[in-house]
């Protein structure tokens, strides 16, 4: 009976942790999100939450080496949701392995930054 009552306890327990992480992941995050092009004409999206913008490009060009080319970055008001609800859609017919074939019309439409109103919302919030 006890061993039952504490199974049901820690169920409950575990229920509310779940409930508080998803209650954290819905919480926009802001952050950057970097594009850029490496040595073999690959371009790679990376993404930070935590990191001022300049510490991660150092970590970037830490990972791939000085000769990456940052090509734009963007400040986003949900990082998470802007990464991978609309980057990783959005070029997903260009990607090859972890990096992505993108071509001139792809990066200028990056830069202009004018995105569809779903993204736009998780862009600038």
């Amino acid at each position: 009976m006890n061993k039952e009552r504490n199974k049901k306890e820690i169920e409950k327990m575990k229920e509310e942790e779940r409930k508080e992480q998803k209650k954290k992941r819905d919480i926009p995050k802001s952050g950057y999100i970097i594009l850029f092009r490496l040595s073999d004409g690959m371009y790679k999206f990376s993404y930070t939450t935590s990191l001022l913008l300049e510490q991660k490009i150092i970590s970037i060009k830490r990972e791939y080496g000085d000769n990456v080319q940052i090509i734009h970055t963007l400040e986003t008001f949900d990082t998470m949701k802007f990464y991978h609800k609309f980057i990783k859609t959005q070029f997903s017919n260009r990607l090859n392995g972890d990096k992505y074939e993108l071509n001139d019309d792809d990066v200028i439409y990056i830069k202009t930054e004018k995105f569809p109103s779903n993204a736009m919302q998780w862009f600038e919030g």
